[in-house]
């Protein structure tokens, strides 16, 4: 069976690096890029099942990213990754539609739970503890 495709956009390359050994188990990571644009045009040439895209990234962010995807007409579902545990930024990703959210503080832990979610159309958002992750 053909693992799912993930493109993984993260402005550091370092973190890049974690979070392609982390979901390389389960899934195929067919993309790895440094900005919003480069997701952008990653998702529309490669057409993964998910992209992982930092809030915080040049050129453009990962939310001006999704808007973009989003008028793209894209079908790829977004999990967005951020060091920022910001309600701000909560609300501005549940205005776009059924994302998921990742803190960074809980990604090793929560980013296989949201990709996966994301891949049975279902939100997941890091809650900052640890026990109260929620799936919906």
């Amino acid at each position: 069976m053909q693992k799912p495709r993930v493109v993984v956009a993260d402005n550091s390359s370092e973190f890049l690096s974690v979070v392609t050994s982390l979901l390389s188990r389960e899934y195929s990571v067919v993309g790895r890029v440094l900005n919003g644009k480069q997701a952008v045009d990653a998702v529309l040439n490669l057409r993964p099942d998910v992209v992982v895209l930092d809030i915080q990234m040049p050129e453009l962010d990962g939310i001006q990213a999704a808007r973009r995807l989003q008028a793209a007409g894209s079908t790829t579902k977004v999990v967005f990754l951020t060091g920022l545990e910001d309600g701000d930024y909560i609300s501005q990703v549940s205005n776009l539609g059924p994302y998921s959210y990742v803190f960074k503080t809980r990604c090793h832990a929560d980013l296989p739970l949201a990709v996966a979610a994301a891949l049975e159309g279902r939100v997941f958002c890091s809650s900052g503890r640890e026990d109260a992750d929620a799936i919906v």
